[in-house]
């Protein structure tokens, strides 16, 4: 019933899909331009945004106030919530991926992966299926990981080049298939 938009401009917009109206605004959430806004899957009043500020919020649209903030090192690129709303995922630059509690924001676990040290490997990840594997994926590489959301481990590392005739692939964006992955 409801879209969140963001971007480069300084606010979150909150729009009623019925009425096509604004029905909420976050203004100036973060510092920098917000990267991403994602509702939770299941709790129809929970938000979260990231941003190049290095930091994520987690808010609740009851209070228009974000409840807590997850800080990193690296400029944040991408949030995921788990189907059940129970973890957030944070995907920084450089391979930083992190896996939050949803009800107060602690870092439950950080995947373990190369860092290259450069501020241009813009990593993005998610929940495959019920949850229980993260799939990522980073701009200067030609793998994508899956791992187990509920340890950390190293399931497998697929190479994309393998399958591309181009020698210049590499992974900008990925999405797993919600439907049946990893089953």
């Amino acid at each position: 019933t409801r879209m969140v938009t963001s971007g480069y401009g300084p606010s979150v917009d909150i729009y009623d899909l019925a009425t096509g109206q604004r029905a909420q605004q976050l203004t100036r959430p973060h510092s920098q331009h917000i990267n991403i806004s994602r509702f939770a899957c299941l709790t129809p009043t929970l938000l979260a945004t990231s941003s190049f500020d290095r930091t994520v919020k987690m808010w609740d649209l009851r209070c228009s106030r974000a409840v807590y903030t997850c800080r990193s090192p690296r400029p944040f690129v991408m949030i995921s919530f788990s189907p059940t709303d129970l973890f957030l995922l944070t995907s920084a630059v450089d391979n930083t991926v992190t896996q939050h509690c949803v009800a107060d924001g602690r870092p439950v676990c950080t995947l373990d992966m190369q860092r290259h040290m450069r501020d241009d490997v813009f990593t993005r990840a998610y929940y495959a299926n019920d949850g229980s594997h993260i799939i990522s994926g980073s701009s200067e590489e030609k793998c994508v990981r899956i791992h187990c959301a509920y340890s950390g481990a190293h399931a497998a590392t697929i190479d994309v080049s393998q399958t591309s005739r181009s020698p210049e692939m590499y992974v900008q964006s990925l999405r797993p298939d919600p439907h049946g992955f990893m089953q």
